[in-house]
């Protein structure tokens, strides 16, 4: 029987039928659950001896029709909107395991009414809506396409909203898009312009200039009322602008938490950061063009010390390279080694799943897009100050120890004396391809963490007591088995279409394009996509891929729903790499090349134009020898039957006497009038002209 772990949906017909999420597994004791069919309740607990008794008996059934929500590309307003959703329930819920207790809750829903204005049933619902949708923000996004009309104004011949409480001289407008115009204008012109004009100010602005007689002052009969001009002003307000984007970046931008917390079990933490690896690689395709160092990313989880995954590339640190070792080290790595030809088993690397925390450095990792997307997976991301290895040495150790135990064996290595004057140029000896260094990271990363450490990473009672020892895969076991090890797991799709890029591609004749591979997918056939890009035009489409596997990209559809693109065969004939920048540098190692042979290919086309021009003249010449007479052209069929008899021997002839040496050859007279040519035609064309003579 699986195991329970968070995030699993379960079907339950005992004490009732109800279907339930679990959120987490204390002590290995308890189990914390939401009811996802009785809307707007809260966590509760019950025993995990009694959930695994009911899955025994056939009383509870796993469920895979509720899945972790997820949004693949969500709109500014929903990701606005989930940003300030997050902004109030966010240190709450990241407060395990207090966050489940009723009375902890209860105090939190009421201070947080208090602060915000909020009902106490909207931040419960928040908080359901989290829970129940997989503990991702994703939960937290509107759900526009849900909602009627949406994007449409409400239109309407009579007032809409409640009716006023108090009479005034204003008979009230209803909204309309003249209106709405008037109040883009004023937020736009007034109130985005700096944070030191109001609502209030806006508004009089706008009545002082649209709902005023220019001539005596005097207000209009009817005009917006500053409650209408407030509801509808939220949509034009762009708050970068008003607070300016330095303020709004350093002071409103959504907070993700911090993972200043105890690595109590495996998952609680990683870190994960970058290298320059100490050595030079060659070309796939050309052993002698060397393509220099690596960039090699590792990341390790605190507790165990277990190296979850890594990422190995050729270009310079980047977000889009993070994303890819974070990919691996959610992942199942049983694929992956089987790619290169390295067969493992799940028990030889059992790191699978999301972790709590994140610790990295103030580098790629602190983009806007990285922030997004870690948030996106419920991650608490803490970033740690520039020139500070020492507050995350656990996964700077490991470069330290793959130098250790590889450099002096491999090919092309960087020493330490490559400084060093007289010192051997280490580029001479660089043999190993970039598929070949992942190679040999995957056997030292699956020795790493079968290796007995030098001291205990985690000396505490139990660990002792339970004489588990320090080795990083033991660790890892035990802490799974006794601790908080219960890493929450997402579909290997949705981690992958979180964790890509977002570009566009062009649906062409030869299928979807994207740096010159093609691709194909099922609705791309079903719908003639590419008979339609010949006969009309192509088009763009929203794609998300991996550069570290180009053999597939997704296509995410207007409804955010994404569909697996395959490469196309001649496409994978010709870039049989996967890695994008390895594709990228052969294309442009193309180009240079064509760009070489450029010039000699020019210069070939104009030696053989110079060459057909001079026997063309040559043959000119020979024409002029006789007075040229259209009466005496032969060129009825039957003459040109005979002349095509004729021409024939004669050119055989000419042919054979051709191979006869020079001393063999008769001398033979050369009218003055003839220019004489390297290729013996001039003789033949001259006997041809004293004949042409005779018959005349």
């Amino acid at each position: 029987m699986m195991p329970v772990s968070p995030n699993d949906v379960y079907e339950l017909t005992v004490p009732s039928e109800d279907t339930v999420r679990v959120l987490d597994v204390l002590d290995n004791k308890t189990v914390i659950v939401i009811s996802l069919l009785k809307k707007d309740t809260l966590p509760y607990e019950c025993t995990l001896d009694d959930l695994e008794e009911a899955l025994e008996d056939g009383k509870a059934v796993l469920s895979k029709d509720y899945p972790v929500a997820f949004f693949s590309n969500p709109t500014e307003n929903q990701q606005a909107a989930a940003e300030r959703n997050w902004k109030i329930i966010g240190a709450f819920v990241q407060d395990i395991p207090d966050c489940y207790d009723k009375k902890v809750r209860s105090r939190f829903i009421a201070s947080k009414s208090r602060e915000t204005g909020l009902q106490r049933k909207q931040i419960q619902r928040l908080l359901y809506r989290y829970w129940a949708g997989g503990m991702s923000i994703h939960a937290l996004y509107p759900q526009y396409e849900k909602r009627g009309g949406p994007g449409k104004p409400r239109s309407s011949e009579k007032m809409l909203g409640c009716p006023l409480k108090y009479e005034t001289n204003n008979q009230r407008l209803a909204i309309r898009e003249t209106e709405l115009e008037y109040i883009r204008e004023a937020i736009t012109k007034y109130y985005t312009k700096h944070t030191k004009y109001s609502y209030r100010y806006a508004y009089r602005q706008m009545i002082k200039e649209h709902y005023t007689n220019p001539d005596t002052g005097l207000l209009f009969e009817a005009y917006p009322t500053e409650n209408q001009f407030r509801y509808h002003a939220g949509q034009f307000v762009d708050e970068k602008k008003r607070a300016g984007y330095v303020k709004y970046n350093k002071d409103m931008r959504g907070i993700l938490g911090s993972s200043r917390q105890e690595a109590d079990g495996p998952g609680a933490v990683y870190q994960i950061d970058a290298t320059v690896a100490d050595i030079y690689l060659v070309s796939h395709t050309d052993p002698y063009a060397v393509v220099g160092r690596p960039e090699l990313y590792f990341v390790t989880d605190v507790f165990s010390r277990m190296i979850v995954g890594f990422y190995a590339c050729l270009s310079s640190a980047s977000w889009d390279n993070a994303r890819s070792a974070l990919l691996n080290a959610f992942t199942d790595k049983v694929d992956f080694c089987r790619t290169y030809g390295i067969h493992i088993s799940s028990e030889d690397w059992p790191c699978v799943g999301l972790p709590r925390a994140l610790v990295v450095d103030n580098g790629e990792l602190i983009s806007k897009a990285s922030n997004a997307i870690i948030s996106e997976l419920g991650i608490t991301v803490k970033n740690e100050p520039a020139w500070r290895p020492d507050l995350k040495g656990i996964v700077e150790s490991r470069f330290r120890l793959l130098n250790i135990s590889t450099k002096a064996a491999l090919p092309g290595a960087v020493l330490p004396d490559a400084a060093q004057r007289g010192a051997p140029d280490y580029k001479l000896d660089a043999l190993l391809n970039l598929s070949q260094f992942i190679k040999i990271v995957i056997h030292f990363v699956l020795n790493h963490n079968r290796r007995q450490m030098e001291q205990h990473p985690q000396p505490l009672p139990d660990v002792v007591a339970n004489h588990v020892p320090a080795i990083p895969l033991e660790l890892w076991k035990w802490g799974i088995a006794n601790r908080s090890g219960r890493l929450r797991q997402m579909e290997r799709e949705s981690l992958e279409i979180a964790l890509s890029i977002r570009d566009r591609a062009q649906v062409t004749p030869k299928g979807i394009k994207f740096h010159n591979l093609y691709y194909q997918c099922k609705t791309a056939l079903d719908e003639n996509w590419f008979a339609q890009a010949r006969i009309k035009r192509g088009w763009k489409i929203d794609i998300a891929y991996h550069p570290g596997e180009m053999k597939k990209i997704y296509w995410i559809s207007d409804s955010h729903t994404y569909e697996e693109c395959i490469r196309t065969r001649d496409s994978s004939e010709i870039y049989s790499i996967e890695s994008l920048e390895e594709i990228l540098w052969l294309q442009n190692r193309q180009k240079v090349q064509k760009a070489v042979y450029s010039d000699l290919s020019l210069q070939s086309e104009v030696d053989s134009a110079r060459e057909i021009e001079g026997i063309i003249r040559e043959a000119e010449s020979n024409r002029k020898v006789v007075p040229f007479d259209t009466a005496k052209m032969k060129a009825k069929p039957n003459e040109i039957r005979k002349n095509r008899k004729e021409e024939n021997k004669r050119f055989q002839k000419l042919k054979t006497d051709e191979k006869i040496s020079p001393e063999q050859a008769e001398p033979r007279e050369v009218s003055d009038q003839m220019p004489k040519s390297s290729y013996g035609y001039s003789d033949f064309f001259a006997q041809l002209a004293d004949e042409d003579d005779d018959e005349c």
